[in-house]
């Protein structure tokens, strides 16, 4: 689940205010520019910053736009390539009922509209569990998030192919018949 959704970055357009220029013309020295997407790196440059001997102000800019926002265009894109019949990956998270032991640590770590919770389908656990609903655009931070602060395995990510090649429908198919021949 490393890294955003592979459009977000394409999507991304840098405002016209160049905000580290102003704040260097403003006398600030100590500035780093961080990928909110890359949660080791952002985390490293905190940790930087509080272990920093520099006595002046410490900035650092989270450089992307909100994935919600992009999934918004990436809705009209994915439109006019499944209407010209091309391929289409489409990247959803999910969270697994049976590993989520319901401790919501996910969602004190994260801010994602789309992480939430719901009854735990198991009547032996009181606890609800987390849940990633229809909303998500598969960025991938929650589950990013999650691994960092090593709180829990039961994120997992579904990449859907839409209009597959000729390759990948023969591949299926013979995958399917191997694991049917398997199982017997």
């Amino acid at each position: 689940m490393k890294g955003p959704y592979p459009l977000l970055k394409k999507l991304y357009s840098k405002p016209e205010t160049d905000i580290q220029k102003t704040l260097k013309g403003m006398g600030v020295k100590w500035i780093r520019v961080v990928d909110p997407y890359n949660v080791e790196e952002s985390l490293e440059t905190i940790r930087e910053a509080y272990k920093s001997n520099y006595k002046g102000l410490k900035v650092i800019i989270s450089d992307a736009e909100c994935a919600l926002e992009a999934g918004r265009k990436i809705k009209k894109i994915k439109s006019d390539a499944l209407s010209s019949n091309n391929r289409w990956v489409e990247r959803k998270l999910g969270v697994d009922e049976d590993v989520c032991t319901g401790d919501h640590s996910c969602i004190s770590y994260n801010g994602c509209p789309s992480l939430t919770v719901r009854n735990n389908p198991n009547p032996l656990k009181n606890d609800k569990i987390a849940w990633i609903d229809y909303s998500c655009i598969g960025c991938g931070l929650c589950g990013d998030v999650a691994h960092t602060a090593r709180l829990c395995p039961s994120f997992y990510q579904v990449d859907r192919v839409i209009n597959p090649s000729l390759y990948e429908r023969v591949m299926f198919r013979v995958r399917n018949f191997v694991i049917e021949r398997l199982v017997g």
